[in-house]
């Protein structure tokens, strides 16, 4: 066995058995005091949470439009050979593609414009879900309920629930979308 894989395999050992790691099981699950008001919870777990899910589902969301914005390189050949032999044509597919780009920049900037809107949709959503477990909350998040501890002045994300929850379309990524 090399030496590599021996520090590989003490290293998963020691994560799983979580040696000197400062959060032992047992420093998870005994109370630390008083659960944090809701408030709290939503201002140092959900918020933060809403900011970065609502950053990913953007950037998909533009990812997207890029990827289907994208023309099949077969397409351009075929494209471009025409154009070449007629050259109106080739000038008419030209003011298309500006068309295209023009479109898409406005569809990514309209993506842009609505982080906040869904971040805020994402926070009432979640808060609407929030449960008290007696020593933290659970929360409906990505069609999963999460739940988190409170211990000693911060949240532990303990495992998930097997309760599947609601999957939503948001509001904020339907209103206003422009149109071609």
């Amino acid at each position: 066995m090399s030496f590599y894989t021996s520090l590989l395999i003490l290293g998963t050992v020691t994560l799983l058995l979580g040696c000197g790691h400062p959060l032992s099981a047992r420093s998870v699950i005994e109370p630390s005091g008083p659960v944090p008001s809701k408030a709290a919870f939503s201002e140092q777990v959900l918020y933060p949470l809403a900011k970065q899910t609502a950053h990913d589902i953007i950037e998909h969301k533009k990812a997207t439009s890029r990827l289907d914005d994208m023309r099949n390189p077969d397409d351009q050949a075929i494209l471009g050979a025409i154009g070449g032999a007629v050259p109106m044509l080739g000038v008419l597919f030209g003011a298309t593609d500006e068309h295209d780009r023009a479109t898409l920049e406005r569809n990514l900037a309209w993506l842009d414009s609505r982080r906040l809107p869904l971040k805020k949709e994402l926070i009432g959503l979640w808060e609407s879900r929030i449960e008290s477990t007696g020593t933290g909350y659970a929360v409906c998040v990505d069609g999963k309920k999460r739940v988190y501890h409170s211990s000693k002045n911060r949240w532990v994300r303990l495992d998930d629930l097997p309760h599947d929850c609601p999957r939503v379309e948001f509001q904020s990524l339907k209103a206003d979308a422009p149109k071609d």
